[in-house]
């Protein structure tokens, strides 16, 4: 994963780009994996880790999972995704050492790292896969953390813009952008865990930041030379 996002980080103008990191499931523990082995190499990955400006979870198992529950899971999506059963368990397990491991090096380098942690409402194939204790991380002074109305396969994924979900996501996503814009056009000290900034509370220029739309954003965050 760091190797991937570093090649299309070419340009000095591109490794100065604020990043926000998105992961599901195991993807978020991929992402954590990703940034410990980013901070070991740093002559590498410097610029990538020192650009990452916010990391956003749905459903991932920081502190592990109970083994039965991620059995009947994984003995339903297994076959569809070509996953070991008894391999994922032993790295998943509640409280598992990979996962210590990881949660210890990844807290001493992310303690004041803004993180949104989303949780799923609704179980799936009769089990509830990561309960609200295990998707938070409990580790970061900056951490929000909100949940969703949908069971682990579907809290990221909705039919309609209309969605409680979706909405909730969005503002999130909105805050995130709208700060991170607010970092880069201030040296004002920004509230920590990006809380979202009331309309009538903003003055120009940030104000002219606001009126862009939530999809207006998050273009300019990938095409401004920062």
């Amino acid at each position: 994963m760091t190797v991937t996002i570093n090649d299309y980080r070419v340009e000095t103008y591109q490794r100065r780009r604020p990043l926000v990191l998105v992961g599901h499931s195991l993807g978020g523990i991929v992402i954590k994996s990703a940034l410990v082995y980013g901070k070991m190499k740093p002559t590498l990955y410097s610029d990538l880790i020192s650009s990452v400006r916010s990391l956003v979870f749905f459903g991932t198992p920081h502190q592990g999972a109970d083994i039965a529950t991620w059995g009947t899971f994984l003995s339903h999506v297994s076959t569809a995704f070509r996953v070991r059963s008894t391999q994922a368990l032993e790295e998943l397990g509640k409280w598992s050492p990979t996962l210590l491991q990881l949660n210890t090096l990844f807290a001493e380098q992310a303690a004041d790292q803004n993180v949104t942690t989303f949780f799923e409402r609704q179980k799936t194939c009769g089990v509830m896969v990561v309960p609200e204790g295990s998707a938070r991380m409990g580790n970061v002074k900056k951490e929000v953390s909100q949940m969703l109305d949908g069971n682990h396969r579907t809290i990221c994924k909705y039919n309609s813009m209309n969605e409680a979900a979706y909405k909730t996501v969005q503002r999130r996503f909105d805050a995130i952008a709208t700060n991170i814009r607010m970092e880069t056009l201030s040296t004002k000290t920004i509230p920590s865990a990006y809380p979202a900034v009331p309309m009538n509370q903003v003055s120009s220029p940030e104000q002219e930041v606001l009126d862009d739309t939530f999809e207006q954003r998050f273009t300019s965050l990938r095409t401004t030379n920062i």
